[in-house]
């Protein structure tokens, strides 16, 4: 099922949601984190950053799912060679979206209709339907996301190959 807001889904995509609920630091800058502990009494402010956290939780989730979607392309021929989400990637990704395209979260807003009926599913058959890994990259480039995907993808592919394999046997 497709969740509200997510614009591709990668095989991890449960795995994502839950892990960039808890993330709040990296989101949010120092002077935001500042105003998010002061404004914690006061339940109108208190509203509108938990709104704005929302909605850069909700970019950086797109941002890790769009990557690891459009990693399945060039892994088509051996799904073992796909990109998998690794805990703490996150992390890392958020660093990427912050510095390559973090100030631009009005893309990825409620009622913003760019990504409307975009929402994949990606499963083993993925390999069979490269139209889901050309949408996902026309996605990126509509929420402003496509300068960090593909940085992100690259040094991934490059540098984190290791970790984000689904065997480690090999």
């Amino acid at each position: 099922a497709a969740r509200r807001g997510v614009v591709a889904q990668c095989l991890d995509a449960d795995q994502i949601e839950r892990d960039i609920a808890r993330c709040t630091w990296h989101l949010l800058s120092g002077t935001q984190r500042q105003r998010r502990r002061k404004m914690a009494l006061v339940t109108g402010r208190q509203q509108r950053m938990e709104s704005l956290l929302k909605r850069k939780q909700r970019r950086l989730g797109n941002l890790i799912n769009l990557v690891l979607v459009q990693s399945y392309d060039c892994a088509a021929a051996d799904e073992d060679e796909r990109l998998r989400y690794y805990q703490g990637y996150h992390d890392v990704s958020c660093i990427f979206l912050n510095v390559l395209g973090g100030s631009s979260i009005a893309a990825g807003a409620p009622g913003n209709e760019l990504g409307a009926g975009l929402s994949t599913r990606t499963s083993t058959s993925m390999n069979s339907n490269s139209s889901s890994i050309d949408q996902a990259a026309r996605t990126a480039s509509a929420m402003g996301l496509d300068l960090p995907s593909s940085v992100l993808l690259q040094v991934s592919r490059c540098h984190f190959r290791d970790f984000m394999r689904s065997n480690f046997a090999s």
